[in-house]
């Protein structure tokens, strides 16, 4: 294995490798790269599916802090967007169907930064709308202003706006159902979770069509668009860590997007953990839990985030480092 060494690089920053690189069998991270691009040719069954229905579309790079976590997720969205599914895989020699695939990233989320108020869905379509305005401006400032590009801007719009408001509407019914036995406030809370995922999902696809296919753009008028999201060191909001789980499970299961994210299994296991010791308190103290916290908090990260769908950061002791050629390169 091969680390490389950039003379006055910040080493404090994600290191972003090309294709090559990650495609190059002496790369510290090839096995890394490998098993993103198999968990990705294993959502090949559902790319092209017509239906929506749920599916697991993660991909998580596990490891320490300090590992590359975050270096190896950003290479493979930026391989993603630059190459394309196909590509990648081809590079990996893995047999896929991601022919004319297109993927759109949106810039990276840290759930550190994330307040009470706010959700991971709350950013990611802030993200969204961002990126929405920002094609709409250049496509006005450019020859492209014609009556299908407008109405695609307001139908678009329209769609932001709903789905904006099925989150508020769920956020106040969540309120409500505080403190609340009332089955019918349970009900309300469900059929507005429902709607946002099948809105956001539409939104999704709207969204895909506006920013990957348009007129400047008629390569890629034909084939499947994806939505990469980038979420960094998911652990590292103890408070919010497993509602944002649950958020990713229930509104981010569906084709149209890939779930990229950094974490450190071990303290994601803890929060997932404390959070069940509040939900299940009561019963824990009856001696009423049929199965422990431990094995409940193992068994949902394991439906989450499926082993193969895990990329492991390789670990480094004396030993190991034997094997490590370090290759100094000086500043372009």
């Amino acid at each position: 294995m091969v680390i490389q060494y950039v003379e006055g690089k910040n080493l404090y920053v994600p290191n972003i490798d090309d294709l090559a690189d990650m495609s190059n069998v002496g790369s510290l991270f090839h096995s890394v790269y490998k098993s993103a691009a198999e968990a990705l040719s294993q959502m090949t069954d559902y790319s092209r599916s017509a239906t929506r229905e749920s599916h697991n579309t993660i991909i998580a790079f596990t490891g320490e802090r300090g590992s590359g976590k975050t270096s190896t997720m950003l290479s493979f969205a930026k391989a993603l967007k630059d190459g394309g599914a196909e590509k990648l895989c081809k590079e990996f020699e893995i047999e896929h169907n991601f022919n004319d695939c297109n993927f759109q990233v949106i810039p990276t989320i840290e759930p550190s930064n994330l307040t009470a108020n706010e959700s991971i869905l709350d950013v990611v379509i802030s993200r969204m709308y961002t990126m929405f305005r920002k094609e709409t401006e250049e496509r006005i400032r450019g020859t492209h202003n014609n009556a299908a590009n407008i109405e695609n801007v307001r139908e678009l719009n329209e769609k932001f706006f709903e789905t904006h408001k099925a989150i508020r509407a769920l956020c106040q019914n969540k309120k409500e159902r505080m403190g609340n036995g009332d089955s019918l406030e349970d009900l309300k809370y469900i059929a507005a979770g429902n709607r946002i995922r099948d809105i956001f999902a539409e939104l999704t696809e709207l969204f895909l069509s506006f920013v990957l296919c348009d007129e400047r753009n008629k390569s890629n008028r034909k084939g499947v668009f994806r939505l990469v999201l980038c979420i960094d060191d998911l652990d590292l909001n103890p408070g919010m860590g497993y509602d944002i789980c649950e958020d990713i499970r229930k509104y981010f299961d569906f084709p149209e997007v890939v779930v990229l994210f950094s974490v450190k299994m071990g303290q994601l296991t803890d929060i997932i953990k404390r959070r069940f010791y509040v939900d299940f308190k009561e019963l824990i103290e009856k001696d009423m839990l049929s199965d422990s916290v431990e094995d409940m908090a193992a068994k949902y990260l394991d439906k989450l985030i499926p082993v193969n769908r895990r990329c492991v950061m390789p670990m480094f002791n004396a030993f190991t480092m034997r094997e490590v050629e370090i290759e100094y390169r000086r500043k372009a």
